[in-house]
């Protein structure tokens, strides 16, 4: 399986690139203005992961999207190191 393809929203442009699959995996699109430094895990099994715009995800924090369930963090939201959000 390929790695993993990320969409950055900015303004009306849409950027795509693919991703070491280590952090990221499946469809997982991130805001304008939105961080995502290294270490931060997300993974998209089966469900897409939105992030907002000006959110910031920390390094060791872990987003989860299930088949069942999406998961969608709002603008200007502030997960912090070692968070587990699943959808």
């Amino acid at each position: 399986m390929p790695g993993a393809m990320l969409t950055l929203l900015s303004g009306r442009r849409f950027f795509q690139w693919e991703l070491h699959r280590r952090w990221a995996a499946g469809e997982v699109r991130i805001g304008p203005g939105s961080c995502v430094p290294h270490g931060a895990v997300i993974t998209a099994d089966g469900g897409p992961v939105e992030i907002g715009a000006n959110s910031v995800i920390m390094e060791h924090a872990v987003l989860r999207a299930t088949p069942r369930h999406q998961l969608t963090i709002g603008g200007h939201v502030l997960a912090v190191p070692h968070s587990y959000l699943t959808g």
